[in-house]
C-alpha cells in the first residue's frame, strides 16, 4: 500500500536564498514588539510602552552535499556575500526579503563532502527611496531569458520517440492537441488585428503538418513548440494581455487522462506526454513572469495576487522537477532564480502602491458625486464602476453597500 503524505509536507518548500538552492536541517524564527516597562517610586504601578513591532529574525541551520558540494557551497556564499538585501525561501513556507547579518561554513573531515552553513538573516523592509525599478524589471527579463534554453535541455532529456510506432503516434496526438488549444487561446486576443493573427496561424499550420517529421527530432520539435508558446503569449502586446494569454496556457494538458506505465511502452508514452506538458507549461510560466514585470499595477493587492499566483506555480513546476539529472538540477535553479527575481520587483515596486479599503455611502448615489467625496474628483467614478462589478448603474450606488476603493487616492 502507498505510503500516505501527511498534508503539511505538501507545503514544505525548497530552501534558497537569491535563488540559489540549499538544504535545510533545522531554523529558528523569532520577532516580538519593541518595549520599555515604566516603574515609579514609591508606586505600585507600572507602565509597558509597546514601541512597536521588532523586525523578524531567522537563524538557519543549512547544509550542501554530494559530489558537487563544493561548487554548490561557493555558489551560496558568493550570494551570501553580495550586498543588499535578497529574497529567502523558508523551507516551512514563505518567502522573505531579508539581509544577511552574518554567516559561517562548517565542514570535518570525518564528513566529506559535505559542508554545514549557519545563517543568521534579519527582515530587510523597503525603503522606498532605495527603490530602483528599471533595475528588478530588467532582473526578470534577464532570468526569463536564461531560463529558456534550459527548458529545451530538460525536455530533450525527458522526450524520446523512438521504439515501436505507436509511441510516436501517441506522442503525434497529443502535440496536436496542444496546437488546438494554441489555436482557441489565439482566437481570445482582442485588437490585434488580422495580420499578426494570421501570421500566427500560418506558423502553427505548419508546426502541426509538419509533426511527422519534428515528432522524431526531439531538439527540433522542443525548439519550435516553445516558440509557438512565445508567439501566442506575445499577440496581445505586452503586459496584462500577455500576462492572461500566458496564464490560460499553463494548464494546458491538465485535462488529459493519465497514461498507466505497465508496459514499457507505457512508460514512455507516459514520461513523453509530462514532457509535453513540462515544457508547455514552464514556458508559458516564464512569459508570464515576463509579463508581470511590464504590468502597472493599480493597487497592492493586485500586487500581491500577481506574485503569489507566479510564486505558487514556480513552487510547484520545481517541486515536480525530478532531482537526480543534470538537466533537472539545472532547471530548478533556473525557476528559482526566476521566481526570486520576480517578488523582488513586485515586492520594490509594489511599495508605493495604493491599497484597497471598504467605504459605505449612508444613501444611494450618483457614481460621480461618490467619487467627488472620497477624492474631490468626479471623473473617478469610471473607477469605481471598475473595481465594483456588481453595480448595476453609474446613476444608483446603492447605500447601505460595501464599496472596494482605492484608500490613499
Amino acid at each position: 500500500m502507498a505510503a500516505i503524505i501527511p498534508p503539511w509536507r505538501k507545503d514544505l518548500l525548497p530552501s534558497s536564498f537569491r535563488g540559489t538552492g540549499f538544504e535545510v536541517e533545522s531554523r529558528d524564527q523569532s520577532g516580538g514588539r519593541n518595549a520599555v516597562t515604566h516603574e515609579y517610586p514609591d508606586s505600585e504601578d507600572v507602565y509597558t510602552e509597546d514601541l512597536g513591532r521588532k523586525a523578524d529574525h531567522w537563524s538557519v541551520e543549512a547544509y550542501v552535499w554530494g559530489p558537487d558540494y563544493m561548487p554548490r557551497r561557493e555558489a551560496l556564499k558568493k550570494a551570501l556575500k553580495e550586498p543588499g538585501s535578497g529574497e529567502y525561501v523558508d523551507h516551512w513556507g514563505g518567502r522573505h526579503w531579508v539581509v544577511v547579518t552574518s554567516w559561517s561554513c562548517r565542514e570535518e573531515r570525518g564528513k566529506g563532502g559535505w559542508a554545514t552553513i549557519r545563517l543568521d538573516l534579519v527582515e530587510a523592509g523597503v525603503v522606498k527611496a532605495q527603490v530602483i525599478q528599471s533595475d528588478g524589471q530588467s532582473q526578470v527579463y534577464s532570468r526569463a531569458d536564461e531560463a529558456m534554453p534550459i527548458l529545451l535541455s530538460d525536455f530533450e532529456s525527458g522526450y524520446n520517440p523512438s521504439g515501436t510506432a505507436f509511441i510516436a503516434e501517441s506522442a503525434m496526438q497529443r502535440l496536436s492537441e496542444v496546437g488546438t488549444r494554441m489555436s482557441s487561446l489565439a482566437g481570445t486576443v482582442t485588437g490585434i488585428g488580422n495580420g499578426p493573427l494570421s501570421a500566427f496561424q500560418r506558423r502553427l499550420s505548419s508546426f502541426t503538418d509538419g509533426l511527422s517529421l519534428l515528432v522524431n527530432t526531439p531538439s527540433a520539435l522542443s525548439a519550435r513548440l516553445q516558440s509557438l508558446a512565445r508567439l501566442l503569449t506575445g499577440l496581445g502586446g505586452s503586459g496584462r494581455a500577455s500576462y492572461t494569454v500566458a496564464n490560460s496556457l499553463y494548464s494546458t494538458g491538465s485535462d488529459w487522462v493519465t497514461v498507466v506505465p505497465l508496459t514499457t511502452n507505457r512508460v514512455q508514452q507516459a514520461a513523453n506526454e509530462q514532457a509535453i506538458i513540462d515544457l508547455v507549461a514552464r514556458t508559458a510560466l516564464v512569459e508570464q513572469a515576463r509579463a508581470s514585470a511590464q504590468m502597472d499595477y493599480p493597487t497592492i493587492e493586485e500586487a500581491v495576487a500577481v506574485r503569489s499566483v507566479i510564486a505558487s506555480r514556480l513552487d510547484a513546476q520545481i517541486r515536480a522537477s525530478q532531482a537526480g539529472s543534470a538537466s533537472a538540477n539545472t532547471t530548478r535553479m533556473a525557476l528559482r532564480r526566476l521566481g526570486a527575481a520576480v517578488s523582488r520587483d513586485i515586492t520594490i515596486r509594489g511599495a508605493d502602491l495604493s491599497r484597497l479599503t471598504e467605504y459605505t455611502p449612508t444613501a444611494t448615489l450618483p457614481a460621480l458625486v461618490v467619487a467627488h467625496r472620497l477624492y474631490g474628483d468626479a471623473t473617478r467614478s469610471a473607477e469605481i464602476m471598475a473595481r465594483n462589478p456588481d453595480l448595476a448603474h453609474p446613476l444608483f450606488v446603492p447605500g447601505g453597500l460595501p464599496l472596494k476603493v482605492v484608500a490613499n487616492g
